[in-house]
């Protein structure tokens, strides 16, 4: 099953057979839709990938309420690089952590030197089969015909600058979007 804080395209996900949707900024409210969305249900593990500050105070109520193991695997920096979550809140969190597992060796890092707990890097995987091993025939390999696509985001100017560097010699262009929540990235009109 899903706990949720926000229901994000239109609520359509596939992980888990029951999703529930946690409203509130508090931990008494939030506490207390838990506790009625569960009253059938006694958890034995928790999965916590938290990113607006409700997912941590779910998280939290989760374990005051069950005390079951709990996992927390940090896929998305909120706190140290991008300042939208309260050091209280992680801080709090990971305190009460079973297992904490961040997306890359330097978000590991970086939470490991703020917060003083281990992290443990589990990289993002696809299944093999999913992957283009491959180039398809009959493209456009001009340099104008040349376009990608990058899944993930760019966090600071240093590694746009980084991304520019290694696709400007080989003719592509980079092209941003804002995504419709407001976080994403806009980039500049820079060749």
């Amino acid at each position: 099953m899903t706990i949720r804080s926000h229901d994000l395209y239109g609520g359509q996900q596939e992980f888990g057979d029951r999703h529930f949707l946690v409203e509130g900024n508090n931990f008494t409210t939030i506490a207390q839709q838990v506790q009625w969305l569960l009253h059938h249900y006694t958890p034995r593990r928790l999965l916590s990938v938290p990113y607006f500050s409700e997912d941590y105070r779910i998280s939290i109520a989760l374990k005051r309420l069950y005390n079951c193991p709990l996992c927390v695997f940090i896929m998305d920096d909120q706190n140290i690089y991008s300042p939208q979550v309260p050091d209280s809140l992680v801080s709090e969190l990971l305190y009460r952590a079973d297992i904490c597992l961040g997306i890359s060796r330097p978000l590991c890092d970086a939470y490991e030197a703020k917060f003083k707990r281990k992290f443990w890097f589990v990289p993002p995987v696809v299944q093999g089969d999913l992957i283009q091993t491959e180039f398809p025939q009959g493209r456009d390999r001009s340099p104008d015909g040349r376009r990608g696509v990058m899944i993930g985001n760019v966090w600071s100017q240093q590694w746009l600058d980084q991304l520019r560097l290694c696709v400007r010699p080989r003719g592509s262009k980079l092209i941003g979007m804002v995504i419709p929540t407001g976080i994403g990235l806009v980039l500049p009109k820079r060749s």
